[in-house]
């Protein structure tokens, strides 16, 4: 009830369909943030993965910019590397950072046909998305 009020506020955490469980893939907070937008008429705000204002948050404590608009060129030198095509992949590279997809945790064959641009790389461990930024240079000086 308290939704349906003139001055209420949807706020999700996420918009995440499904994690992995220990027995398989289980829903995520999407599902039900969707279902209570589509009740309630009211689009949430959403304050995790894959928004672009948490994508910007990360990078901001990342390179120590106090409040404000992340540069571009800042954005350019941070990587994602996530196993969920859409809010890890997609959502970083959405927010104009750069990304890796990993083929563990709830990647399932063919993920990245979800993301609307390429990928850095797509690998099998986070050993070798970071062996992957050694070679192509993206950790020189680190």
């Amino acid at each position: 009830r308290a939704l349906l009020q003139e001055d209420s506020e949807l706020i999700a955490c996420n918009k995440g369909r499904y994690f992995q469980g220990p027995d398989g893939l289980r829903l995520q907070a999407g599902p039900f943030v969707a279902a209570l937008e589509f009740a309630t008429g009211r689009r949430a705000t959403v304050v995790g993965k894959p928004s672009r204002d948490f994508f910007h948050a990360a990078v901001r404590d990342v390179v120590e910019i106090a409040e404000g608009n992340v540069a571009s060129s800042e954005l350019d030198r941070c990587v994602m590397i996530g196993d969920d095509a859409r809010d890890d992949v997609q959502g970083a590279m959405d927010a104009g950072m750069q990304a890796i997809l990993v083929r563990t945790g709830k990647y399932r064959k063919n993920d990245e046909a979800f993301c609307q641009q390429q990928p850095l790389a797509v690998v099998d461990s986070v050993v070798d998305a970071v062996e992957f930024l050694q070679r192509e240079g993206f950790l020189s000086g680190a």
